[in-house]
């Protein structure tokens, strides 16, 4: 189960250690303009194709794992979350189910029927459609640097609490796409993935949501 968790919060974009990742940031000065912006880029968005990278890092374990993926948004409520390296992997959120196929064995879960799955799908999908800024659920910090933006967002709730201190969310300054999350524990664990050769808008076939 704590596996699944940290694999999925998401959506989720890892090379570099996590402070030198915030150097050059500062408070963002003008936080309406960079929100109104977000919430149009949000609202075009269809639909999300790339390549992903992902760092686990455990304080128990002299490495950091790393894994290399797949994936896919469509919207409203379809995510797609398929590890190819090293090993083989899937998670599929659609419309209020959770599927993991790992292997040959499918399970299903519903995300209305358990408060920690709810959280986890609300949050990746408010994520990819700009609602987390307007979420009570998190108390949201903006930083920049040239290139990016950067939202520290601290959860106001127990059960988020209880699966991570802080997630960080950098947003590339052209594109206003999500680029890197990562997301902190309190136990000084991180999970980092980074998004690349993203593909917006393109047209996706609701069976890649469907695990069988």
């Amino acid at each position: 189960m704590k596996f699944i968790l940290l694999s999925v919060v998401l959506f989720l974009g890892i090379i570099i250690h996590v402070a030198a990742q915030e150097a050059g940031f500062k408070p963002l000065k003008d936080v309406d303009v960079f929100s109104n912006k977000f919430d149009v880029a949000s609202k075009k968005l269809t639909s999300i194709h790339s390549d992903f990278v992902q760092e686990k890092h455990l304080s128990m374990m002299e490495a950091d794992i790393k894994s290399n993926g797949k994936f896919k948004y469509k919207k409203e409520n379809k995510v797609r979350l398929e590890y190819t390296a090293p090993f083989q992997y899937l998670m599929v959120l659609n419309n209020g189910k959770m599927y993991i196929k790992d292997g040959s064995k499918i399970n299903k879960f519903d995300t209305n029927a358990n408060k920690t799955f709810r959280e986890i799908n609300d949050m990746m999908v408010a994520t990819l459609k700009g609602d987390v800024l307007h979420s009570r659920k998190y108390n949201v910090t903006y930083f920049e640097n040239e290139s990016s933006y950067l939202l520290e967002m601290k959860p106001t709730e127990k059960a988020i609490q209880e699966m991570m201190q802080k997630i960080k969310i950098y947003i590339d300054k052209k594109t206003l796409h999500v680029h890197t999350i990562l997301m902190m524990e309190a136990s000084g664990d991180y999970t980092k993935m980074i998004f690349k050769n993203s593909i917006q808008n393109a047209a996706i076939n609701d069976t890649e949501f469907v695990v069988k």
